[in-house]
Parts: C-alpha cells; structure tokens; sequence
C-alpha cells in the first residue's frame, strides 16, 4: 500500500505599523517615490537626495486562521492536482 502525498498552501495577512523621522526640513510634500523592503524604507526626495529608515517592525504571523488554504495533491515540486481551494 503507498502513502498519498499531500500539499498544503497557506495563504495570511500581517499588520504592521510604525513611525519615523523625516530628516530636518523635509516633509511628505518634498518625497518623489518611495518603497519599503527588507524592514528598510527608501525615501527619495524632489531634490534628488534621499533617505533609509530602518522599520521597527513586528515580524511574527498570527497563524491561527489563515486567509486562504489551497490542498494539492502531491507533494510540493510535483504538486499535480487541486483538490481543494478555501
């Protein structure tokens, strides 16, 4: 008898929020474009200057309902089904 190999993809949301400084004399009006990655927020600015901000971000999940779960049959790297999508 052979042993059914099954894939779970888990899908959550996580909540973050903090605050930071802009450096002096700068204000949102001044930022051209911006992006956050890495905990790390890039600023650049209208006058061609630019700054980073490290993010003093909460960096755990709450696992205990996630937004989506999809089941595969199969295991990851060949998963060849979808028996189900909630």
């Amino acid at each position: 008898m052979t042993q059914e190999t099954i894939t779970f993809e888990v899908t959550y949301s996580a909540f973050a929020s903090t605050s930071v400084e802009l450096p002096e004399g700068k204000s949102w009006n001044d930022v051209d474009d911006w992006y956050i990655k890495w905990n790390c927020l890039h600023v650049f600015y209208k006058d061609e200057t630019q700054s980073e901000h490290d993010l003093d971000l909460y960096d755990e999940v709450d696992t205990k309902r996630p937004d989506s779960v999809r089941v595969y049959k199969g295991a990851w790297a060949d998963r060849s089904e979808l028996l189900e999508d909630v």
